[in-house]
């Protein structure tokens, strides 16, 4: 399986509606991205209109890992079989974290673990949340080789920066303050 193929397997992987998660209500998020397709621009606008305010623009999950980050089979095989402890014989925990709790603006939140090994090579293990209460229904995690900059690169500050070009390329005003 290729980046392209586990990012899709991810985003649109269901999950057990017994999950603790009251997407049967309000539709999961796996679901809707079925329903309308996985956007492949670099930041989804978070409104129709052509004004916006900044917190209405996010950057997105999938464009993100798709330009950053590749799939590796073997050690996502591994992680689901044995847990994440299978990691600590070659690698070093750096960071662990759901991005829920950060406040950066993605487009979807996950929950991810950093590791190094001896190489200075990352890799991260990602768990994307596909239902609708925060507190629940993730999918599989999925063991990616890439920089995981883009974890501190996604803060409405660091949309400041991108306004000109965000402006320009959407087609649209945005308010800052």
């Amino acid at each position: 399986m290729n980046t392209i193929e586990a990012l899709n397997e991810m985003f649109l992987q269901p999950i057990s509606p017994q999950a603790g998660d009251s997407g049967s209500i309000y539709g999961y998020l796996y679901e809707k991205r079925a329903k309308n397709g996985i956007s492949e621009e670099e930041f989804i606008i978070d409104s129709s209109e052509k004004i916006v305010d900044l917190d209405e623009i996010y950057y997105n999950t999938y464009y993100l890992f798709k330009e950053n980050l590749d799939f590796l089979e073997k050690e996502t095989k591994l992680v689901r079989e044995q847990g994440l402890s299978v990691l600590s014989d070659r690698y070093e925990e750096l960071d662990s974290e759901y991005t829920y709790n950060l406040g950066y603006q993605y487009s979807d939140d996950f929950i991810f673990h950093i590791y190094e090994n001896m190489f200075s090579e990352y890799i991260v293990v990602i768990q994307l949340h596909n239902g609708c209460d925060a507190r629940a229904g993730f999918s599989r995690p999925y063991v990616f080789m890439g920089d995981m900059e883009i974890v501190a690169m996604c803060s409405l500050e660091d949309l400041k920066e991108n306004i000109e070009r965000i402006e320009e390329e959407y087609n649209i005003k945005i308010k800052t303050e």
